[in-house]
């Protein structure tokens, strides 16, 4: 028969997502000028000790800064 299995069968993957946003402005206007997010699955570890990943999530996202 080969065909899909379509049974009653879900996998289910819970996880936590962590998101970092980083909006710039112009100090003038007030208008936006730049933003930039990163975002990673979050761990115990992460919560645990939380300077280290969010250092590599801010330097991660200033790589991107300023705009080409």
């Amino acid at each position: 028969m080969g065909g899909p299995y379509w049974g009653d069968s879900v996998d289910v993957h819970e996880y936590r997502e962590e998101i970092l946003s980083v909006d710039v402005f112009d100090g003038h206007s007030h208008r936006p000028v730049w933003d930039g997010w990163v975002k990673k699955e979050r761990s115990d570890e992460d919560i645990e000790h939380s300077a280290g990943p969010l250092q590599r999530a801010v330097a991660t996202l200033l790589a991107k800064f300023p705009p080409a």
